[in-house]
């Protein structure tokens, strides 16, 4: 993955799975060294990916705070962080990074960090059951988000082909037990 800055905003970028420092990773992921250093404002992080998965871009030195989200999948990306006004905007032209912009215009909201309205995330994963950004919005809103009774149903329109990957196995043994378990009506049911 080649990270642009337009400016000259960091001298060494961290990169990791969206999950990285809250838990240990997720692994669709490996990462052959978890922060690279500035070459002319490019950056340039190599590994593997075994299925598209969320990173998170940030300043390892601290001159600046930003913690950016952003969908890669296999194989080589080009990925540009644009300053506007007082914002980074990243720019991104993979198939699973429009997916990405889709499906938040879809849900209204400008990150998955926003709580989504289960009803809706629950129409997005039955029309698209393969979606790894449904996986990756799930494991965040359950995360930040917890109890929500919606959640069973989402989990079982997922495709094999998410239900088998070990982010998803990973989600369903950290949070299934306090969905099931809570007597707490939850806040998107």
């Amino acid at each position: 993955v080649k990270v642009h800055f337009s400016d000259s905003l960091v001298n060494c970028l961290g990169f990791g799975e969206a999950y990285w420092h809250s838990f240990k990773p997720l692994h669709a992921a490996k990462i052959k060294a978890d922060s690279a250093f500035n070459h002319n404002n490019d950056f340039f992080i190599e590994g593997t990916t075994l299925y598209p998965t969320a990173i998170r871009i940030f300043p390892e030195d601290h001159s600046k705070y930003f913690n950016k989200l952003i969908f890669i999948d296999t194989g080589y990306q080009a990925i540009t962080v644009v300053k506007k006004d007082s914002s980074l905007i990243i720019q991104s032209n993979t198939p699973i990074e429009k997916e990405h912009r889709k499906f938040l215009k879809q849900m209204g909201v400008k990150t998955i960090d926003e709580q989504i309205d289960g009803e809706k995330l629950l129409s997005y994963v039955k029309q698209n059951p393969r979606s790894y950004v449904a996986l990756f919005v799930i494991i965040n809103q359950a995360f930040n988000y917890p109890y929500q009774p919606v959640v069973n149903k989402i989990d079982s329109a997922f495709d094999k082909s998410i239900a088998d990957t070990k982010a998803f196995k990973y989600y369903q043994d950290k949070y299934i037990p306090k969905i099931v378990n809570s007597k707490d009506s939850g806040l998107l049911g």
